[in-house]
């Protein structure tokens, strides 16, 4: 067994089941520039920096070029090479999160996605394929969703649009995602639940979403982790409860 995709400080790891091998490659994978990773199908480890992106076939790291797009003021950590997350869709496509807007590239070709073409804004943080074949992008100014053919953005009734960070597809076909200081929503296709501090979510960031094998919601910000237990959020430290 072989595992990548151990991102730390200092670069990657990877894990045989036994020993862990360390891979440092100076100026991108130092100084917090790791930001996500992804192995495809065919073995190849992506790797999304604030530098740009990398491949990396187990021995040598070579760039990905990907058009440069802005800083966003509004971010902590943000440069014009961002890539927030990559994703390879169901044929195979792999799909690039930047501040430039969304890259898909097909093996051959890399397409941009962006405010011209209808997505909400050019500042993509995740990006996910549903079960359906539609994408899902959480932006910087709300959520869009694309057909193939065009982009339907799905937040523009809600009372307040901000910025979102993350998102997934559960097991039943419901949308979650974070809002920056609005907690969590749940979108069923028509309907939109709000889950915040009075269901026992706390702080105002949540920065990534699992749903594990058993079905269950893991959410984790900075005040910890949480999984749901019914409608409620129950924080869970070293000790449990599992």
């Amino acid at each position: 067994m072989v595992i990548y995709g151990l991102g730390y400080g200092g670069g990657i790891a990877k894990y045989d089941g036994t020993y862990f091998t360390n891979y440092y490659e100076k100026n991108i994978l130092v100084n917090s520039g790791l930001w996500s990773m992804t192995l495809d199908t065919k073995g190849l480890l992506w790797i999304g920096t604030i530098y740009g992106v990398f491949t990396f076939d187990g021995k040598v790291f070579t760039p990905f070029e990907i058009p440069e797009g802005k800083v966003d003021l509004r971010k902590g950590v943000s440069t014009t090479k961002m890539i927030h997350c990559i994703m390879e869709d169901s044929k195979g496509t792999m799909w690039f999160a930047t501040n430039g807007g969304a890259y898909a590239y097909d093996g051959k070709t890399l397409t941009n996605f962006s405010e011209k073409e209808g997505l909400y804004s050019n500042f993509v943080n995740t990006i996910i394929e549903d079960k359906n074949g539609y994408y899902w992008f959480a932006t910087g100014s709300g959520l869009s969703r694309y057909d193939g053919i065009s982009f339907t953005n799905i937040t523009e009734n809600l009372e307040h649009k901000k910025g979102i960070e993350h998102l997934i597809e559960d097991q039943d076909g419901n949308i979650w995602f974070a809002v920056q200081g609005l907690g969590i929503y749940k979108y069923d296709g028509k309907n939109f639940t709000n889950y915040h501090t009075d269901q026992g979510l706390q702080g105002h960031s949540t920065f990534e979403i699992y749903q594990d094998l058993q079905g269950r919601l893991w959410f984790v910000g900075f005040k910890g982790a949480y999984r749901m237990d019914g409608n409620t959020f129950v924080n869970v430290n070293r000790t449990g409860p599992w």
